[in-house]
């Protein structure tokens, strides 16, 4: 009952709002996400269904939306490291929320996404195991002015240069409010782990962005003068603006569970008017007053622990307690269809 009930919270903050023109479903509609993007138009939403999605999209000069059901735990775009995962060009100014974009991997910038002269909104998105040559590992914006909301950025990498997580050049005007951007990295000769600001014209607001490495030290975070960086945990962090540098309490960040425990830091720490604050977290706890720093919302509701596959055993974990307390309900199940 309680998964039917987050489900619900799924369809109704993220499908209702979303409902433009016309609404094209996958896979009931059309075999591929590529085939849905190149059949809509502006204005349309693209609702996916949960599964594996095995493809390399690229939406050019569309503003439609792409979102998923049930959620990033069980709606996955794997990119098989063949390029960028999800490629938003050229005016793709719609919203894409709910996945799990993993494998990408390009001989250039932005292994998970890559946005080139676009603005669109990324939210409730999990963007993890990508792989760039140059700059923006997880994403990478090249013009355009994104909003980035509830996004969990993890174990991306750039090989050099700069922005492990998540890089931006020429993006005045682009926000990141709610994320958790950790244990990304550049190896080798570059700047920012986490995240590289090369526009210094953007806001970010209420994120952790943690255990970040690049060239062997850890670097959370690097921007250029006017960057406005307030109400978010990192290393960096000198205390000013709402910001802290304490270890952020992650329920299990060493498999990839960074939702908050109840003794973290990041417990109403955040700004409840920062620029595009959600109402929810992605597993439907509401920000009412006090908002938490992250993309998690400290509350009851139950979630998925990792990815869901079909047939494959599934744990669900509800509170926010270490595992092994009395805060966590443990429930190993199968998916079925």
């Amino acid at each position: 009952m309680v998964l039917m009930r987050t489900s619900w919270i799924w369809l109704l903050v993220l499908a209702a709002p979303s409902l433009g023109q016309e609404t094209h479903r996958v896979p009931r509609d059309w075999p591929t996400i590529q085939a849905a993007v190149e059949f809509a138009s502006s204005g349309d939403t693209i609702l996916v269904g949960p599964g594996t999605y095995f493809e390399n999209v690229i939406v050019d000069g569309k503003a439609i939306d792409l979102v998923s059901e049930l959620g990033a735990s069980v709606t996955v775009i794997d990119g098989e490291n063949l390029d960028s995962v999800v490629r938003l060009e050229n005016g793709a100014d719609g919203r894409v929320s709910g996945f799990t974009i993993r494998n990408g991997d390009v001989y250039g910038a932005g292994g998970g996404i890559r946005i080139l002269y676009a603005s669109p909104h990324i939210h409730a998105c999990r963007v993890e195991d990508n792989h760039a040559l140059s700059d923006g590992g997880g994403i990478y914006v090249g013009g355009g002015a994104p909003l980035i909301t509830d996004c969990v950025v993890r174990e991306n990498r750039t090989l050099y240069w700069d922005g492990g997580g998540i890089f931006l050049a020429a993006a005045d005007g682009a926000r990141i409010t709610n994320c958790t951007v950790v244990d990304n990295e550049v190896p080798y000769e570059g700047w920012a782990g986490g995240i590289w600001d090369s526009t210094g014209g953007i806001v970010i607001s209420n994120c952790i962005v943690r255990d970040n490495w690049a060239g062997g030290s850890r670097w959370d975070i690097g921007w250029y003068t006017g960057t406005r960086i307030q109400y978010t945990n990192f290393d960096e962090s000198q205390g000013t603006h709402g910001n802290i540098d304490l270890p952020a309490q992650f329920v299990d960040q060493a498999s990839g569970d960074v939702h908050l425990r109840a003794d973290s830091p990041c417990i109403g720490a955040g700004l409840a008017d920062a620029p595009g604050v959600p109402a929810f977290d992605p597993d439907g706890n509401p920000r009412e007053g006090s908002v938490d720093m992250g993309a998690d919302q400290y509350g009851p509701a139950a979630y998925l622990v990792g990815r869901a596959e079909w047939g494959l055993p599934v744990t669900v974990r509800a509170g926010g307690g270490q595992p092994g307390t009395g805060a966590v309900v443990w429930c190993d199940t199968r998916l079925s269809r």
